[in-house]
C-alpha cells in the first residue's frame, strides 16, 4: 500500500500477517450479539440500516449482561423509523404509501434534510421510538433507546476499547468506486483527497454508514489497525455481508445506549416540541462569533449587594477599598448626599451591624464593628471628623461642650449686664 501524505492511494489492500477477530464468531457472555446483515438495495438508507442493526446489538448485550446465554426476542421495525424521520422533515403524517415514497426520494436520495442524518435518525428513535415486537406477539408497540452520542472522530485505542467491550460502534466509510467490489482477504483503505486550489474532490465520496463488530491488526504500528464490520449491501457483499476497513480512513463515529429494560414510548411526533439541531450546509461559512463578554464592573456597581440602584449603607467619612464616592472627604458633603441616601448618613448602628465592614470583609463583619457608637456630622473644621481609626485620640481634642454655645467667663460675676431690663441697679456694675 502506498501513502502520499500519509493517505492511502489504494482502495483495497490485501490481508497479508493479519490477525482478527469479530463478534460474528465470538460470543458475549455465551450469546451471539452480532446483528443480522441487511440489505438496503437502491435505497439510500444506510444511516436508517446502520442504527437499527445497532440497537439490535445493543439490545442482545443488555440481554446477555442480565442472563448469560439468553436469546434476545425484540424485533425492530426500520420502516417505521424511516416515516418517523420523514415527517420531522414535513411530510403529513396521514401520507399514503405512494407520498411516503415520493418524500424518500426527495429528502433522502436528493439529500434535502433539514436537519443532520445521524443526529435527527437518533433523535427520532429516542423520543420517538420505533415499532417492536416481542416473542412474536403481532401487537406492536413503540420502543426506545436510552441516549446517543456522536464525535467526528476517536482514537484508534478508544474505538479498540468499546468493541472489544461489546459496544456496538457506528462509523462513516467513504465509498469509493471499489467499495462494492472489496473481498473477504482485503482491506478497504481508501480516503478521499480534496484539491484546494479547485475546492473540490479529486475523486468525489459516498459516505456510508456502517456498524463495527471486531478488532484487527495487520502490523505493529496504530496505522495499520482495522475493524471488520457489518455493512447493509446483502450477504453478496465481501465475507457474507461483513467488510474490513482501517481505522484512520474512518470518521463521524457514533455510539447508543441501550438498558436491559428499553423504553416504551407513547408520544406522538406532534407533541414533541424541541427538535434536533439544524443540518449545517456550508461547513466553510465561519460561524458565528460570540457575543463579546459584559463589560467589568464600575466603583458605583462593585459592591452593590443591596440591589441594584443601591449603594453599599456605609457613613460617608467611613474608611473603604477602592475609590468610590465613600471615599470622599467630609469637605465633598455635597456630592456624597447625592451617591448616599440622607436617611442612611446619620442611622445609629450598633456593633454588629455589617455596614461597618467594608465590601470585601462582609464575610467577616464581626471582626471589624466599631467600638462605639458613630459620629455625628459636624462642622468641617471640627477635630471630631477623625476617621475611626484615630477614635482613640478624640476624646482628647474634642471640645468639652457643644461649640456653639458662648464661653463663660472665669468669674461668674465678669459676665455683661442684661441689656433687656428697664430697671436695674447700674451701681452694682461699676466695680
Amino acid at each position: 500500500m502506498e501513502d502520499v501524505d500519509g493517505v492511502a492511494t489504494q482502495e483495497r489492500v490485501k490481508k497479508i500477517n493479519a490477525s482478527e477477530w469479530s463478534w460474528r464468531k465470538r460470543l458475549y457472555k455465551q450469546c451471539n450479539i452480532a446483528p443480522d446483515v441487511m440489505d438496503q438495495e437502491d435505497r439510500d438508507i444506510c444511516e436508517f440500516c446502520a442504527v437499527i442493526s445497532a440497537a439490535i446489538m445493543e439490545l442482545k448485550r443488555a440481554t446477555a449482561n442480565v442472563t448469560p446465554g439468553a436469546e434476545c426476542c425484540y424485533k425492530l421495525d426500520m420502516e417505521s423509523l424511516i416515516r418517523t424521520y420523514l415527517e420531522l422533515n414535513g411530510m403529513d403524517p396521514l401520507a399514503e404509501k405512494e407520498v411516503v415514497e415520493a418524500m424518500e426520494k426527495h429528502i433522502l436520495t436528493n439529500g434535502t434534510d433539514i436537519y443532520g442524518r445521524h443526529d435527527g435518525v437518533c433523535w427520532c428513535f429516542k423520543n420517538v421510538g420505533v415499532k417492536a415486537t416481542l416473542n412474536g406477539n403481532k401487537l406492536p408497540f413503540k420502543l426506545g433507546i436510552d441516549d446517543y452520542k456522536f464525535s467526528f472522530e476517536l482514537s484508534a485505542k478508544e474505538v479498540w476499547k468499546r468493541v472489544e467491550s461489546g459496544r456496538a460502534v457506528l462509523a462513516t466509510v467513504f465509498a469509493g468506486e471499489e467499495f462494492d467490489e472489496l473481498q473477504a482477504d482485503e482491506i478497504y483503505a481508501w480516503f478521499p483527497k480534496y484539491d484546494c486550489e479547485k475546492k473540490d474532490w479529486v475523486k468525489k465520496p459516498q459516505p456510508h454508514r456502517v456498524v463495527l463488530i471486531g478488532n484487527g491488526d495487520a502490523g505493529s504500528d496504530l496505522l495499520y489497525q482495522y475493524h471488520p464490520f457489518c455493512n447493509s449491501h446483502g450477504t453478496d457483499f465481501a465475507d457474507g455481508g461483513d467488510g474490513s476497513v482501517f481505522h484512520r480512513v474512518l470518521r463521524g463515529f457514533g455510539q447508543i445506549d441501550i438498558k436491559a429494560h428499553p423504553n416504551r414510548l407513547m408520544v406522538p411526533l406532534s407533541q414533541i416540541s424541541e427538535r434536533p439541531r439544524l443540518r449545517q450546509r456550508r461547513p466553510d461559512v465561519a460561524p458565528t462569533p460570540p457575543p463579546p463578554p459584559p463589560p467589568p464592573p464600575s466603583n458605583l456597581t462593585r459592591w452593590r449587594a443591596d440591589g441594584p440602584g443601591l449603594t453599599p449603607p456605609c457613613q460617608p467619612w467611613q474608611s473603604m477599598r477602592g475609590d468610590g464616592p465613600h471615599r470622599a472627604s467630609p469637605s465633598d458633603r455635597v456630592n456624597i448626599d447625592k451617591e448616599t441616601p440622607p436617611s442612611q448618613l446619620c442611622q445609629p448602628m450598633g456593633r454588629d451591624d455589617p455596614r461597618w465592614a467594608s465590601p470585601s470583609d462582609r464575610v467577616n463583619t464581626n471582626k471589624v464593628t466599631p467600638s462605639r457608637e458613630p459620629w455625628r456630622p459636624t462642622r468641617v473644621d471640627d477635630s471630631r471628623w477623625a476617621s475611626p481609626s484615630d477614635r482613640v485620640n478624640i476624646d482628647k481634642v474634642a471640645p468639652s461642650r457643644e461649640p456653639w454655645l458662648p464661653k463663660r467667663r472665669d468669674d461668674p460675676h465678669r459676665a455683661s449686664p442684661p441689656r433687656d431690663r428697664p430697671n436695674i441697679d447700674k451701681a452694682r456694675w461699676k466695680d
